[in-house]
């Protein structure tokens, strides 16, 4: 994950935006399809928020750049993005990919969470927090009040992207970050839904538009999606998603109170369909390593299921490893797999997919020394 600059000089796409609610689209977009979106609105019509949401989850915006869609519609439309701040980044940590043995004194992130690997390359994976209790507070140890990210990480391997840079390596990132567009003039929304890539051992020159991060690593951080802020007390009402090499894109969306937003790139960025077979899914820090610390008593329920080509007769695997260089304050509890086809507490109806489900809490002794928490 990318260090947070102080100063954040971003541009968009376009001179002005619409309210996250509004239908016009800017005069720089496509025009909008009226019989694609009545279809689209006949479609979901019908649905209960739930249904919905879960048919939401596979039907992907159509091409590249920034979509919403609001319950009931089920056809996307295409809104404005926002450039990608200037920041300066810092790389995620890396360790041997191996399973762990738990430690119950444990903080998820910084090289130990509890991820998904799957059985079969990952086409889709979805992260949730279908329980939350006691959150009443969260700051960031580096950012302040109400900072933090979801993240949605890839592991790392070698693609074509790396051409013949045989110890090259890459990564993705899928990200939302309340605070990616703050400061940003023109009143715009402050959150972001982005994705960020890596390369690792790339022993030549970065390619165009890369940056160099140092002799042998470039990193990239294309347009994003505005969102609202949202409130870290409010993350039982997100559901994060990603997609790899989806008819030829990648993409994140992000689903909060009956609006899901996109943002999707060309798949041959890093073509990371082609090793994805892991996930880490959580709540962390902003950036710069830093951590999200909630208050005492808090507790989340994380979920994260995956789409593989056989799904349905081969569960996918918690296994205790990480990727990102942020953390939070609390302590991992015991992972679970829920196989496709098994109902769970949460869900009473089937599950389409498998997932692992895990609790994490911040214990009474848990710190909270900042005046703002």
């Amino acid at each position: 994950m990318r260090v947070k600059s102080i100063m954040l000089a971003g541009l968009v796409s376009v001179m002005s935006f619409p309210a996250i609610s509004a239908d016009p689209l800017a005069s720089s977009q496509k025009p909008v399809n009226h019989s694609s979106q009545a279809k689209g609105q006949a479609a979901g019509a019908n649905l209960s928020q739930e249904d919905w949401s879960v048919q939401m989850t596979d039907i992907h915006p159509p091409a590249a750049g920034c979509f919403q869609v609001s319950y009931p519609n089920t056809a996307w439309e295409e809104v404005p993005c926002g450039t990608a701040p200037s920041r300066h980044r810092k790389p995620p940590k890396h360790g041997k990919e191996v399973s762990r043995t738990p430690d119950v004194n444990a903080r998820a992130g910084d090289l130990d969470d509890w991820i998904l690997q799957a059985p079969g390359l990952i086409s889709r994976a979805t992260g949730s927090f279908p329980l939350v209790k006691g959150v009443t507070d969260e700051y960031d140890d580096v950012f302040g009040k109400n900072n933090y990210t979801l993240q949605l990480s890839t592991n790392t391997g070698h693609t074509n992207a790396c051409g013949s840079y045989s110890n090259c390596y890459v990564w993705q990132q899928f990200a939302y970050d309340p605070a990616y567009y703050s400061g940003l003039p023109g009143g715009f929304p402050p959150g972001g839904l982005f994705i960020e890539y890596w390369m690792f051992g790339y022993d030549g020159e970065c390619p165009f538009p890369w940056d160099q991060y140092d002799a042998t690593t470039c990193v990239m951080d294309g347009d994003g999606a505005f969102l609202p802020a949202i409130l870290p007390t409010e993350l039982q009402n997100v559901k994060l998603s990603a997609y790899a090499g989806q008819n030829g894109l990648d993409g994140i969306k992000l689903e909060y109170k009956g609006t899901m937003y996109g943002f999707s790139k060309n798949a041959d960025v890093l073509d990371i369909s082609t090793i994805w077979n892991w996930s880490e899914f959580n709540v962390f820090g902003e950036g710069d390593a830093s951590k999200a610390i909630f208050n005492p008593g808090s507790s989340l329920t994380v979920r994260q299921e995956a789409a593989y080509s056989n799904y349905k007769t081969a569960p996918p695997k918690c296994v205790r490893w990480g990727i990102t260089a942020e953390s939070n304050n609390l302590t991992l509890g015991q992972c679970t797999v829920v196989p496709y086809g098994v109902s769970s507490y949460s869900r009473p109806n089937i599950n389409r997919y498998p997932y692992i489900e895990f609790t994490e809490r911040a214990g009474v002794s848990a710190p909270c020394t900042k005046e703002n928490c």
